[in-house]
């Protein structure tokens, strides 16, 4: 099974399966085995795949630069968790080892154990910058090193307790810095009202509301 085999089995894996690799794989080998005739087991192709991430991520940003329009300067700054066990089983992990990997999800009051995924993303929800960190490391904590080769943009996050980190970006690189969030205000003939608040050191302000 050639590199760009493993990695175009990967992309439909990740495309298609949400990431279940086993699932993913499963599929590829019963319906499109015509197409990947040397398909290997699925431990061999997790390890081809491990060691091809620097190639699949130097594909992506070689992408990423075709597809992003150099004029768009706006980013927003988010996080999702990457749940590795459950909360409670989290000390029997033997994937990665400490309590930094104990997280909160304050959105949706829970607890969970594994990773935190954080980048920034256009407009058009299409990923700019990423980097894994520790459940434990909130937006705050790592944005500067988020940020560290980005040149000339507006940085904008969705979670107010991000400005109390602005301040050590602000200004850095060309960089400015907002918060952008939406709160549902109420169902009115089956559509939610959204109020979008920009709000910037010291200002704060309605941007706009949709009715």
């Amino acid at each position: 099974m050639s590199d760009s085999e493993v990695i175009t089995v990967a992309l439909i894996i990740e495309t298609f399966f949400q990431g279940h690799e086993e699932v993913g794989y499963a599929f590829v080998c019963q319906y499109l085995g015509d197409l990947f005739r040397h398909l290997l087991d699925l431990d061999r192709f997790n390890s081809r795949r491990r060691h091809l991430v620097g190639i699949i991520e130097a594909i992506r940003r070689k992408l990423r630069n075709q597809i992003i329009d150099q004029g768009d300067r706006i980013r927003i700054v988010d996080s999702a968790p990457i749940t590795l066990m459950t909360y409670t089983r989290g000390s029997r992990c033997k994937t990665v080892l400490g309590s930094e990997y104990f997280g909160v999800v304050t959105s949706k009051k829970g607890k969970f154990f594994g990773l935190r995924l954080h980048a920034t993303v256009t407009a058009e929800q299409l990923i700019d910058e990423w980097l894994l960190a520790p459940a434990s490391a909130t937006d705050a904590k790592v944005l500067d090193e988020l940020v560290l080769d980005c040149r000339d943009l507006s940085i904008i996050a969705t979670k107010p307790t991000m400005m109390l980190s602005w301040k050590n970006v602000c200004g850095v690189n060309g960089l400015s810095t907002s918060c952008l969030y939406a709160k549902t205000i109420k169902k009115r003939n089956g559509l939610s009202k959204f109020v979008v608040s920009w709000v910037g050191f010291g200002i704060g302000s309605k941007l706009f509301s949709a009715p």
